[in-house]
């Protein structure tokens, strides 16, 4: 299935983009994916979507089951009902990207909570940098990858959770995995 920022959706489409993608996480603890409960999806089984980020066609896995917001960008998140501290991966085609690795930035932190930067390596023909901010109650991942002619698209996936980021290496490990495996079409 084909995913476009330009495309109407109805509940009809939505209901088949969650089809898609394998269907709907039940929300019982450990149901996420990673074990520990509805809240980690450290170990979520990843699967491959089409998506169409602003006229660029990409493939990327996205964990299993979750769905597309279509609050006017493209992201994917869980579809349990209180999704707001769940993984999530928002893509984005960067008119002016960083043009290299030590411009690229995490933007979750906060000046009470910097991000604390644990990963920076060019990758899978893109720049990555991950962290996590001071107290370990956010995770992020930013992978740029490089378009002919200047643009990028990006993938950001963060999760933010008071308690801290359950599997916190883990849950940045699938961020990786996921966005890493975007393939320009």
């Amino acid at each position: 299935m084909t995913i476009s920022k330009q495309s109407t959706w109805v509940m009809g489409g939505v209901a088949s983009l969650a089809l898609a993608l394998g269907g709907m996480a039940c929300g019982e603890k450990g149901a996420a994916g990673g074990g520990g409960g509805d809240d980690d999806f450290s170990a979520a089984t990843l699967a491959p979507v089409d998506v169409d980020v602003e006229g660029q066609k990409i493939s990327v896995s996205v964990p299993t089951g979750f769905t597309l917001d279509t609050s006017g960008f493209i992201r994917f998140q869980s579809p349990l009902k209180d999704n707001f501290s769940l993984p999530s991966f928002t893509f984005n085609l960067e008119s002016i990207p960083p043009k290299t690795l030590d411009k690229v930035k995490l933007t979750s932190g906060t000046k009470d909570k910097p991000m604390v930067e644990t990963k920076r390596v060019e990758v899978a023909g893109g720049f990555l940098v991950a962290g996590h901010n001071s107290t370990k109650g956010t995770a992020e991942l930013t992978f740029i990858k490089p378009l002919p002619g200047g643009k990028a698209v990006s993938c950001r996936g963060v999760q933010a959770r008071s308690k801290g980021v359950p599997n916190l290496e883990a849950t940045l490990a699938m961020f990786e995995k996921a966005c890493t495996s975007m393939q320009l079409k």
